[in-house]
């Protein structure tokens, strides 16, 4: 809830690519809660369920700072530019897990060519990596220094966690490839995890039907 504002007050942000897109608009409780109840929603619906857009582009509630970890119920997380990158998705919600190698796009789920089954080890793992990086703590954005007109567009990394009250825990940052001004300093702790997990994914593989 936002400080100096009345018990029924609350807000809804949209965080887009770069960090002066950020914006807050604020809400009464009513719509707070709809916005939680939709999100919810649209993960659970068949329509929806395979594209993770809404968790890291559009418009979400916030989580609170203390929420409890154990109700995670979707984590995503990518890393890299328009050609290369790689990508993590542990959809506990729906018992599976997915893992790009060799591209950043893993927000939709009909596309990546690794996917296993949930395991609960792989929620404790990611509860660790969480607890270890200090990931709650992390600025929402991170904008590392760019020259204009850059070819490829630089690179970006994104988390985004969906929780079972159906709001969203969002971090990101976008910079020029080579620098290390748009990550912070516990990121390797969260790329060792995500490409060790996704190694073991690319060994469980198995055909899933869609």
């Amino acid at each position: 809830m936002l400080i100096g504002c009345t018990t029924n007050q609350y807000e809804i942000r949209a965080t887009g690519r770069e960090c002066m897109n950020l914006t807050r608009r604020i809400v009464n409780t009513e719509e707070h809660e709809a916005w939680k109840a939709w999100t919810i929603e649209r993960s659970s619906t068949a329509s929806d369920r395979y594209n993770l857009n809404y968790i890291i582009r559009e418009d979400f509630v916030p989580a609170a700072y203390d929420i409890d970890m154990q109700t995670i119920e979707r984590f995503i997380f990518f890393h890299g530019g328009f050609h290369q990158g790689f990508g993590l998705v542990i959809d506990k919600m729906h018992g599976m897990v997915y893992y790009n190698r060799s591209f950043a796009l893993v927000q939709h789920l009909d596309i990546i060519p690794f996917y296993a089954e949930f395991i609960e080890e792989d929620f404790t793992r990611l509860l660790q990596v969480i607890e270890e990086s200090g990931l709650r703590d992390w600025q929402e954005c991170y904008c590392g220094e760019s020259r204009e007109n850059v070819v490829d567009g630089g690179s970006s990394w994104v988390v985004g966690i969906l929780f079972a009250d159906g709001s969203i825990l969002r971090r990101t940052g976008h910079g020029e490839h080579g620098n290390t001004d748009y990550i912070p300093p516990e990121f390797a702790i969260l790329t060792n995890f995500v490409r060790t997990l996704g190694a073991e994914i690319i060994e469980r593989h198995m055909p899933a039907v869609f």
